[in-house]
């Protein structure tokens, strides 16, 4: 069975770029460009991860880990953030669970890969 992988970022090119990349690296790979369109698919979908942009918009990446802190099944989810600035005073706050890894944008695509890789590996 493929991984399913969301990932949620306020960029729709880069979210497009995400999903292209991963889907053709097996995973089944879906995007949201919104916090509204996360939530949406996080509860339809129950990813294995969940990429999480820290701008996103309509409740951004902090409404999303609110919600999903909340609900029982979502609280399981393993998720990434990914952020322009990644100041070191801020990581703590960051990496409540479900949050697993914090990773500093612009991303190349094998480090997110590798990121994933491992992440779902240790989940199993």
């Amino acid at each position: 069975m493929r991984q399913r992988v969301l990932l949620a970022d306020a960029d729709v090119v880069v979210a497009d770029q995400f999903r292209a990349y991963f889907s053709a690296a097996g995973y089944r790979a879906e995007t949201a460009s919104d916090g509204l369109d996360c939530l949406s698919k996080i509860r339809r979908m129950v990813p294995d991860l969940l990429v999480l942009d820290q701008d996103l918009a309509w409740g951004g990446s902090d409404g999303v880990l609110a919600c999903m802190q909340e609900e029982c099944g979502l609280s399981r989810v393993p998720v990434v953030v990914i952020a322009a600035v990644l100041p070191a005073a801020a990581l703590s706050q960051l990496r409540v669970p479900p949050v697993v890894r914090c990773l500093q944008k612009p991303l190349r695509m094998p480090t997110l890969h590798d990121c994933i890789d491992s992440l779902i590996a240790c989940a199993r």
